[in-house]
């Protein structure tokens, strides 16, 4: 509930900004819709593959915006992909760099996560960091591949791109395993298909 309260109030901000402007009801309820990822969007094949395979459209659909927001505006899209991804994710790598604590995490989670360290903290008592999702296609792109690069210029490690293209990949396309066998493949081959 609050995900969708948290959303309508951006979107239903980004109609009376497009009418302030001057747009018409349905260019304003238009634009709306496109101020984040559209996840009634969908064709009726992708609709049925969604059944199967959960958050498949919402893949399909955040890949699609992302490329179609660098296609249309290509320097507005990567100014606001540089000022609110990659500059507080230096600093925050810059932070993390020397903790130990922070090196032994696994690569998917310093790719996937922002961790804040806490220290031990009574804030989070259970690990040193507090995990912050990054944003999927934007997270990649401008959170993780600068630290990726920030991590290579301060180790000079040949691993700090490992598993990058991989993880790109696999971010970058939709599942095909209806996601109904995907305990049953784990159990059998007793592997997390996550990590």
């Amino acid at each position: 509930m609050l995900s969708e309260f948290s959303e309508a109030g951006t979107r239903l901000g980004e109609f009376e900004r497009a009418k302030g402007k001057g747009a018409s009801s349905p260019t304003a309820a238009l634009a709306s819709r496109n101020v984040s990822v559209d996840f009634a969007r969908h064709g009726a094949a992708t609709k049925a593959v969604n059944s199967i395979v959960a958050f498949w459209n919402a893949n399909v659909q955040g890949m699609d915006q992302f490329a179609r927001l660098h296609m249309a505006n290509p320097k507005r899209s990567a100014i606001r992909g540089i000022a609110g991804l990659t500059l507080p994710s230096l600093i925050l790598y810059s932070v993390n760099k020397d903790n130990e604590k922070y090196k032994d995490l696994p690569r998917w989670r310093r790719d996937l996560f922002w961790n804040i360290p806490t220290d031990g903290t009574s804030l989070n008592k259970y690990t040193p960091f507090i995990a912050i999702p990054k944003p999927f296609e934007w997270g990649m792109v401008y959170a993780t591949v600068p630290e990726r690069i920030a991590e290579f210029i301060d180790t000079k490690s040949k691993t700090a791109f490992n598993d990058l293209a991989k993880n790109f990949g696999e971010l970058a396309t939709p599942g095909v395993v209806p996601t109904a066998m995907i305990p049953v493949m784990e159990a059998w081959a007793n592997r997390s298909m996550f990590t």
